[in-house]
Protein backbone atom coordinates (compact mmCIF):
# COMPACT_ATOMS: atom_id res chain seq x y z
CA UNK A 1 0.00 0.00 0.00
CA UNK A 2 1.69 3.25 -1.01
CA UNK A 3 0.50 6.38 1.49
CA UNK A 4 0.86 9.81 0.00
CA UNK A 5 1.04 13.50 1.60
CA UNK A 6 0.57 16.02 -0.41
CA UNK A 7 1.50 19.94 -0.03
CA UNK A 8 -0.04 22.32 -2.34
CA UNK A 9 2.41 24.96 -1.92
CA UNK A 10 0.82 27.40 -5.14
CA UNK A 11 -2.95 28.14 -5.67
CA UNK A 12 -2.75 28.00 -9.45
CA UNK A 13 -2.93 24.00 -8.75
CA UNK A 14 -6.50 24.45 -7.84
CA UNK A 15 -7.51 25.54 -11.01
CA UNK A 16 -5.31 23.10 -13.25
CA UNK A 17 -7.60 19.84 -12.61
CA UNK A 18 -10.57 19.08 -10.63
CA UNK A 19 -9.50 18.13 -7.22
CA UNK A 20 -5.42 17.61 -8.07
CA UNK A 21 -5.16 15.95 -4.89
CA UNK A 22 -7.21 13.01 -5.90
CA UNK A 23 -5.58 12.74 -9.18
CA UNK A 24 -2.52 12.60 -7.42
CA UNK A 25 -3.13 9.93 -4.78
CA UNK A 26 -5.14 7.99 -7.62
CA UNK A 27 -2.24 7.70 -10.04
CA UNK A 28 0.45 6.83 -7.41
CA UNK A 29 -1.88 4.25 -6.07
CA UNK A 30 -2.68 2.73 -9.55
CA UNK A 31 1.01 3.03 -10.53
CA UNK A 32 2.27 1.36 -6.96
CA UNK A 33 -0.34 -1.03 -7.65
CA UNK A 34 1.05 -2.11 -11.69
CA UNK A 35 4.62 -2.77 -9.85
CA UNK A 36 4.42 -6.32 -8.75
CA UNK A 37 7.65 -6.10 -6.83
CA UNK A 38 6.86 -3.46 -4.48
CA UNK A 39 2.99 -3.29 -4.44
CA UNK A 40 2.74 -5.95 -1.62
CA UNK A 41 4.74 -3.67 0.64
CA UNK A 42 3.66 -0.46 2.46
CA UNK A 43 5.56 2.85 1.45
CA UNK A 44 5.60 6.62 1.76
CA UNK A 45 5.71 9.24 -0.54
CA UNK A 46 5.23 12.71 -0.52
CA UNK A 47 4.26 15.45 -3.21
CA UNK A 48 5.18 19.17 -3.25
CA UNK A 49 2.83 20.73 -5.78
CA UNK A 50 4.60 24.39 -6.55
CA UNK A 51 5.38 26.71 -9.03
CA UNK A 52 8.18 27.82 -11.41
CA UNK A 53 10.30 29.96 -9.16
CA UNK A 54 10.38 26.86 -6.63
CA UNK A 55 11.23 24.51 -9.00
CA UNK A 56 13.68 26.87 -10.35
CA UNK A 57 15.41 27.14 -6.92
CA UNK A 58 15.43 23.34 -6.10
CA UNK A 59 16.31 22.03 -9.71
CA UNK A 60 19.63 25.07 -9.44
CA UNK A 61 20.67 23.92 -5.56
CA UNK A 62 20.38 20.17 -6.75
CA UNK A 63 21.02 19.40 -9.92
CA UNK A 64 23.39 22.67 -10.69
CA UNK A 65 20.30 23.59 -13.77
CA UNK A 66 19.13 27.60 -13.02
CA UNK A 67 16.03 27.06 -14.60
CA UNK A 68 12.59 25.74 -13.85
CA UNK A 69 11.88 21.99 -14.84
CA UNK A 70 8.17 19.82 -14.82
CA UNK A 71 9.24 17.77 -12.10
CA UNK A 72 12.14 16.34 -9.55
CA UNK A 73 12.16 13.53 -7.28
CA UNK A 74 14.28 13.25 -4.38
CA UNK A 75 14.77 9.40 -3.10
CA UNK A 76 15.22 8.74 0.68
CA UNK A 77 18.37 7.38 1.55
CA UNK A 78 18.17 3.51 1.22
CA UNK A 79 16.55 1.73 4.18
CA UNK A 80 14.86 4.89 5.84
CA UNK A 81 12.21 2.86 7.20
CA UNK A 82 9.13 4.43 9.52
CA UNK A 83 8.54 2.44 13.04
CA UNK A 84 7.81 -1.68 12.61
CA UNK A 85 5.52 -2.45 10.32
CA UNK A 86 4.64 1.12 9.12
CA UNK A 87 6.94 0.86 5.63
CA UNK A 88 9.30 2.67 4.12
CA UNK A 89 9.78 6.50 3.04
CA UNK A 90 10.52 6.65 -0.84
CA UNK A 91 11.01 10.30 -1.15
CA UNK A 92 9.66 13.40 -2.38
CA UNK A 93 8.01 14.55 -5.65
CA UNK A 94 7.66 18.23 -6.71
CA UNK A 95 5.78 19.73 -9.38
CA UNK A 96 5.43 23.18 -11.07
CA UNK A 97 2.14 23.79 -12.38
CA UNK A 98 3.44 26.45 -15.05
CA UNK A 99 5.73 24.26 -16.71
CA UNK A 100 3.11 21.03 -16.53
CA UNK A 101 0.90 23.24 -17.88
CA UNK A 102 3.24 25.04 -20.89
CA UNK A 103 4.47 21.19 -21.58
CA UNK A 104 0.73 20.02 -21.97
CA UNK A 105 -0.10 22.77 -24.37
CA UNK A 106 2.52 22.25 -26.39
CA UNK A 107 2.50 18.43 -26.59
CA UNK A 108 -1.23 18.45 -27.34
CA UNK A 109 -1.82 16.49 -24.03
CA UNK A 110 -4.80 17.05 -21.56
CA UNK A 111 -3.30 18.36 -18.06
CA UNK A 112 -3.94 15.79 -15.84
CA UNK A 113 -2.61 13.05 -18.28
CA UNK A 114 0.52 14.95 -18.71
CA UNK A 115 0.38 15.45 -14.32
CA UNK A 116 0.04 11.47 -14.19
CA UNK A 117 2.92 10.64 -16.42
CA UNK A 118 5.12 13.03 -14.49
CA UNK A 119 3.92 11.33 -10.85
CA UNK A 120 4.94 8.02 -12.89
CA UNK A 121 7.61 8.81 -13.77
CA UNK A 122 8.72 10.60 -10.95
CA UNK A 123 7.66 7.51 -8.54
CA UNK A 124 9.96 5.39 -10.63
CA UNK A 125 12.84 7.92 -9.92
CA UNK A 126 12.60 7.39 -6.22
CA UNK A 127 12.39 3.16 -6.79
CA UNK A 128 15.84 3.57 -8.52
CA UNK A 129 15.32 3.66 -12.01
CA UNK A 130 16.77 6.27 -14.53
CA UNK A 131 16.90 7.61 -17.75
CA UNK A 132 20.45 8.90 -18.18
CA UNK A 133 21.75 6.03 -20.20
CA UNK A 134 19.67 4.79 -23.65
CA UNK A 135 19.20 1.36 -22.01
CA UNK A 136 18.13 2.80 -18.62
CA UNK A 137 15.48 5.42 -20.97
CA UNK A 138 14.10 2.65 -22.53
CA UNK A 139 13.43 0.62 -19.80
CA UNK A 140 11.99 3.24 -17.70
CA UNK A 141 9.92 4.53 -20.38
CA UNK A 142 8.22 1.15 -21.52
CA UNK A 143 7.57 0.97 -17.47
CA UNK A 144 5.35 4.46 -17.92
CA UNK A 145 3.82 3.28 -20.71
CA UNK A 146 2.63 0.08 -19.90
CA UNK A 147 1.64 1.81 -16.07
CA UNK A 148 -0.40 4.58 -17.72
CA UNK A 149 -1.85 2.28 -20.10
CA UNK A 150 -3.14 0.66 -16.80
CA UNK A 151 -5.05 4.34 -16.13
CA UNK A 152 -6.02 4.45 -19.56
CA UNK A 153 -3.42 7.57 -20.23
CA UNK A 154 -2.15 7.49 -23.97
CA UNK A 155 0.82 6.90 -24.40
CA UNK A 156 3.33 10.22 -23.69
CA UNK A 157 6.17 9.05 -26.15
CA UNK A 158 4.07 8.53 -28.47
CA UNK A 159 5.91 5.62 -30.24
CA UNK A 160 4.39 1.94 -30.93
CA UNK A 161 4.14 -0.02 -28.02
Amino acid sequence: MLQVAISIEDDSWQDLATNVTSLCESSLTKAWQSLDDQSGSEAWVSILLTNDQQMQSLNSQYRNKDKPTNVLSFPSPENTAMSEGEGHVLGDIALSAQTIVREAAEQSKTVPDHLAHLLVHGLLHLLGYDHEVDDEAAVMEQLEIDILATMDVPNPYGHIL
